[in-house]
C-alpha cells in the first residue's frame, strides 16, 4: 500500500510540528542560536525513534560543532527554557542535562506541557487564522449545488407571480380601440379606456366597435323589390 502523498515518509524520521506552533509568538521569538538548539533536539530526537523525549543530550562540544559558540550555549537554554519550547532537567555535577520539547509527549507516556502556548511578546503581532476551506473568497459567492437555484425569487412549483397587469380567471387581455380606424392611446403610450368602462383593477376592457369595420344589422338591409311580370311570377310559384 502506498503512502498518502503528504503524510510522513515510511523510510525516514519525521517528527511533527503543528501550524499554532510555527506561527506562535514563542516560535517566533526565536535567536538564530535558539533555532539551532531546537534544530539539533530534533536531530537527537528522530535519532532515537522519537521515543527517547525527556532524555535527550546535547553536549556541549556538539553545539559548538552545530554552530553555537561557546559563550552562548548557556545563555541559548535559557532562552528556550523562557520561550517555553524546551524543558531542561539537570542533574548537577558530572551529570549529563537532560532535554525535552515541550509540544511532544514524553517517552514515558506523560502527555505534551506545551508551555510555548503561554508566551507572549508584544513587539510581535499575531498571524491571522487560516482560512475555512468550505467558505467563499471575499468578494465571491458560493455556487448552489448542482441542479437547485436559490428558491427565494422563484414562484412555487406550477404557480407563476401574479400581478396587477394579469386579467382576472375567464377574461380575456383587452384590446386597443379600433375606432375611427385608429388605435385610442392616452398621454403615456397606454390604451384608452372607452367612456363608462370599469376601471377596477383586474377588469377587462371592452374595445368599441367602429362602424365603419361593423356589418350592419340584417334588419337595416335594403329590401330588393323584383317587378312582376308574368316570368318571374311562374318563377316563384
Amino acid at each position: 500500500m502506498s503512502a498518502k502523498p503528504n503524510g510522513p515518509p515510511k523510510d525516514q524520521p519525521w517528527v511533527w510540528q503543528t501550524r499554532a506552533l510555527r506561527a506562535s509568538d514563542a516560535w517566533r521569538s526565536q535567536s538564530i542560536n535558539c533555532r539551532r538548539l531546537i534544530d539539533f533536539l530534533l536531530l537527537e530526537h528522530m535519532s532515537h525513534g522519537g521515543k527517547e523525549n525527556g532524555k535527550l543530550h546535547a553536549p556541549e562540544r556538539q553545539l559548538r560543532n552545530f554552530g553555537i559558540g561557546a559563550q552562548y550555549i548557556a545563555d541559548v537554554v535559557r532562552e528556550a527554557e523562557e520561550l517555553g519550547l524546551v524543558d531542561c532537567h539537570r542533574g548537577g555535577m558530572r551529570i549529563a542535562t537532560r532535554y525535552a520539547l515541550t509540544w511532544l509527549a514524553l517517552h514515558d507516556g506523560t502527555p505534551a506541557s506545551n508551555r510555548w502556548r503561554a508566551y507572549r511578546n508584544p513587539q510581535i503581532e499575531p498571524l491571522p487564522p487560516p482560512k475555512s476551506r468550505n467558505l467563499p473568497n471575499k468578494g465571491k459567492a458560493a455556487l448552489p449545488n448542482k441542479g437547485k437555484a436559490d428558491g427565494a425569487n422563484l414562484p412555487n412549483k406550477g404557480k407563476a407571480d401574479t400581478t396587477r397587469n394579469l386579467p382576472n380567471k375567464g377574461k380575456a387581455l383587452s384590446r386597443s380601440s379600433y375606432q375611427e380606424g385608429a388605435n385610442s392611446l392616452d398621454g403615456e403610450g397606454r390604451t384608452a379606456a372607452p367612456p363608462g368602462a370599469d376601471l377596477t383593477p383586474g377588469a377587462a376592457v371592452v374595445p368599441l366597435r367602429s362602424r365603419a369595420t361593423e356589418p350592419p344589422d340584417s334588419a337595416e338591409l335594403p329590401i330588393a323589390r323584383l317587378p312582376r311580370t308574368k316570368t318571374t311570377l311562374r318563377r316563384l310559384v
